[in-house]
């Protein structure tokens, strides 16, 4: 048997596809669509999420962990929106490696940000690792793991807060 393994560079159609694909699920978890959401993970997808107690075992599973009431009922009203207005998201450090011809695993940070005067804010800071596999002549994704960026919730918990005279209210009660 002949080993195989690549990386990005040997194979940069399939690294952009992969990127590509990754990219269209941040822009469907900022609409809110959750049938894109859908197609885009296999029906088998497995792995993590942040906050998951056990493997994910399956696109239903997945999507429920991501707070998706799934499958939708039929009549359910057109879902708003994830994020707030304005939204856009930023992929950094992506690294894909291929180990066979449809079997390939990538890493990277995701960010979800937006637009504050003339600063971005970082809504929240994903470090990935994804899995994909080459089915039908297309790349999907077919298992995961996320989790909020350790670094990144650290800086985030040593920033002061602003406390609202409805917090100080709270607090002087208590």
């Amino acid at each position: 048997m002949i080993a195989f393994a690549a990386n990005a560079q040997e194979r940069p159609a399939d690294a952009a596809a992969i990127r590509a694909h990754i990219e269209s699920i941040f822009q469907a978890f900022i609409d809110g669509d959750q049938d894109k959401i859908f197609a885009t993970h296999s029906e088998d997808w497995r792995g993590f999420l942040e906050g998951s107690h056990a493997p994910i075992k399956g696109i239903d599973d997945y999507m429920r962990a991501n707070g998706i009431e799934w499958p939708r009922p039929a009549n359910a009203p057109k879902l708003t929106p994830y994020l707030p207005t304005g939204t856009t998201y930023k992929v950094s450090d992506f690294d894909v490696h291929f180990y066979g011809p449809d079997l390939a695993v990538a890493s990277f940070f995701g960010e979800f940000q937006r637009k504050d005067g003339n600063s971005t804010i970082t809504l929240r800071r994903l470090r990935i690792m994804d899995v994909y596999a080459k089915r039908k002549g297309n790349w999907i994704q077919v298992a995961s793991h996320t989790v909020i960026d350790p670094d990144w919730r650290a800086a985030q918990m040593s920033q002061p807060m602003t406390i609202t005279p409805q917090i100080r209210q709270r607090i002087l009660a208590a």
